[in-house]
């Protein structure tokens, strides 16, 4: 996602942003237009945990929309270098012009990493979404990423992500996808310099 805008704090723990964003849809290699304006609060001992509000207008498919949207969020330390996150979203679309479609999204998702390890860490994260936008779709997302620092100059890199959608309407499953990626990275000079395979 590639963005601009600005963001002032209101407090402490809270700040205002306005952004014009130019995102890629989920299952898609487009890149669509949105403007958002919204506002972040953290909260919690540590500030771990995140809420937020926003109202999102933008283009997608030729057809303008309005969604409107709250989540909120918190990370856990279990151990050191070891975390966990969960966070709960919901958003409200509307019709434009009574072009589009109205509904609703809800999506609940939890995580782990595990960065404490300069020579291994990972990421997983679990996502499910219910969404009644034209039809009722139930979406599962499984998301991985695997880094192994081989030689002090090689690192190994892995990433498998999969995801469900079902047709909950018609009982039928709408699409599946599983990628798959592999590659070592050579960074002889550090950070200023790498070549990196892929399959």
């Amino acid at each position: 996602t590639a963005m601009v805008g600005f963001r002032t704090k209101m407090s402490e723990q809270s700040e205002l942003y306005a952004e014009h964003r130019l995102h890629s849809p989920r299952d898609s290699e487009r890149r669509v237009p949105e403007m958002v304006v919204g506002s972040e609060e953290r909260w919690g001992p540590d500030q771990s945990g995140r809420s937020y509000a926003e109202y999102k207008t933008g283009q997608a498919n030729s057809t303008l929309y309005s969604r409107a949207v709250a989540g909120i969020g918190r990370s856990y330390k279990l151990t050191r270098g070891l975390t966990a996150d969960v966070a709960y979203e919901r958003s409200h679309q509307t019709r434009v012009n009574e072009i589009g479609t109205d509904g609703d999204s809800n999506t609940l998702s939890v995580g782990v990493a595990y960065l404490a390890n300069k020579n291994l860490s990972f990421t997983t994260r679990f996502e499910t979404r219910y969404e009644t936008l034209g039809h009722d779709r139930l979406q599962l997302v499984t998301l991985n990423r695997l880094l192994a620092r081989l030689t002090p100059t090689t690192e190994f890199i892995a990433r498998a992500n999969m995801a469900v959608t079902q047709d909950l309407n018609r009982d039928a499953r709408e699409a599946e996808t599983m990628e798959l990626n592999v590659g070592l990275a050579y960074r002889p000079l550090g950070d200023d310099f790498s070549l990196l395979l892929r399959a």
